[in-house]
């Protein structure tokens, strides 16, 4: 895993000290940074986590969801995307999810799209080498915002994160965002994936190096 840059962890530092004042005892790292995400004026001490994180969501969903892909029914597209935050790190059923919502698979996919393009969700897939039928080829999904994932899932303070059962997930997600980013911040060329067969082993990350052509 990357190392954090000083000025990230100094950063958590602060947000330590802030909510152990608040709650009377320390809190880690981690719930911090799962609920806070890394929006800079969050960051700032400007706003609190699910506001800041929240009214974006209401921001994008009005000018980009609307235009974009013209949605009649806002709350099914609402109802979707917070679904997927309570799935993150899952392996991705959509045939399901869209029976969840109440919208086809194609529906589904087309929205998925404008959150890829939009930079609010990525897939991780699963990775897959002359294995055949051992594979889960779904992929899974991630958001590029952790904070945003909590905020969906009405998580707003470390502590609460500490108690909730998706804690797990929101840190794996922290995880693979740092790691993506670190890749990309070192100009290093490769791709990212999952492993996990059919009796349910699995590899949560792999990352195979690309060989430049001599």
């Amino acid at each position: 895993m990357s190392r954090m840059e000083p000025s990230f962890r100094a950063w958590s530092a602060r947000k330590d000290s802030r909510f152990a004042a608040i709650n009377k005892r320390p809190i880690s790292s981690s719930r911090i940074v799962a609920v806070s995400g890394f929006l800079p004026r969050v960051w700032q001490n400007t706003l609190p986590p699910m506001r800041a994180y929240l009214d974006y969501f209401a921001t994008y969903v009005e000018r980009d969801v609307r235009q974009l892909l013209r949605v009649k029914d806002l709350s099914k597209f609402e109802t979707f995307i917070k679904l997927l935050a309570s799935r993150i790190g899952q392996v991705a059923n959509l045939h399901a999810l869209g029976g969840d919502v109440g919208v086809s698979s194609t529906t589904l996919a087309k929205w998925i799209s404008v959150l890829e393009a939009s930079f609010v969700i990525f897939r991780l897939p699963s990775y897959h080498r002359n294995l055949g039928k051992r594979l889960v080829k779904s992929p899974k999904f991630f958001f590029y915002e952790p904070g945003l994932a909590a905020a969906l899932l009405q998580i707003e303070t470390p502590e609460q994160a500490g108690r909730d059962p998706l804690m797990g997930n929101l840190f794996e997600n922290v995880v693979v965002v740092e790691l993506l980013k670190g890749q990309l911040n070192r100009g290093l060329n490769g791709t990212w994936s999952y492993f996990r067969d059919n009796s349910g082993n699995e590899v949560d990350l792999i990352w195979e190096r690309q060989r430049i052509p001599q």
